[in-house]
């Protein structure tokens, strides 16, 4: 059993000058016996946690799901998410149900959507509205193909070399949700990145 290290006062502040000053730097090294006074400090930080200021509450996603949509839905998520200390809310636009009453986008959801953000401020909440690449929210009938998600496709062809060639390349299929095997037919939308030529490696299967 390792025999008990006593370390005066004029020691213990000789080991930190020599070593870890930096390491302790803005940080309250507590010498005391139990019953060591709290500083303000730590009684500051303890209260931060016990009853966190407004900026520091946690946000949610809110899933509109596929416009079904109410404004007494609205008012009771909200009002649930304030009670328990939510911050903040993220819409986002999902499908995963059948088609409601309110398609996104419409007359209608614009009038869900600034009740939402008139309830929001009523109950001291943020709202923001995802916008992310992928989702309901950055799409719509404004947004043309050219403009919407991509993939990166690919085709081949083989010629023979040392001579002219002369010819349209074949374009790409189209792979649902990108995944290889399961090429459909041509993009709606498609353009030209680069055109590769390279000579077949040996024994090219």
């Amino acid at each position: 059993m390792p025999s008990k290290l006593t370390l005066n006062r004029r020691l213990f502040l000789k080991g930190v000058t020599a070593g870890t000053a930096g390491i302790m730097a803005g940080c309250w090294i507590n010498l005391s016996p139990a019953g060591a006074m709290i500083t303000g400090a730590s009684m500051e930080l303890s209260e931060s946690f016990l009853n966190p200021p407004t900026d520091a509450r946690p946000w949610v996603y809110w899933f509109w799901i596929n416009g079904n949509i109410t404004r007494e839905g609205i008012t009771a998520d909200l009002e649930a998410m304030q009670r328990v200390g939510i911050g903040g809310v993220l819409i986002m636009e999902v499908d995963g149900s059948p088609q409601g009453p309110v398609a996104f986008g419409t007359s209608s959801w614009q009038e869900m959507f600034r009740f939402a953000c008139q309830e929001a401020g009523r109950l001291g909440l943020e709202i923001n509205m995802n916008d992310g690449a992928g989702w309901t929210g950055s799409g719509g009938p404004w947004n043309t193909p050219e403009n919407s998600m991509q993939q990166v496709l690919y085709s081949e062809l083989s010629v023979e070399g040392a001579q002219r060639f002369n010819a349209e390349l074949p374009k790409p299929k189209l792979r649902k949700g990108g995944i290889p095997g399961t090429e459909t037919g041509e993009p709606e939308y498609y353009r030209d990145v680069v055109v590769i030529a390279f000579p077949t490696p040996e024994n090219n299967t």
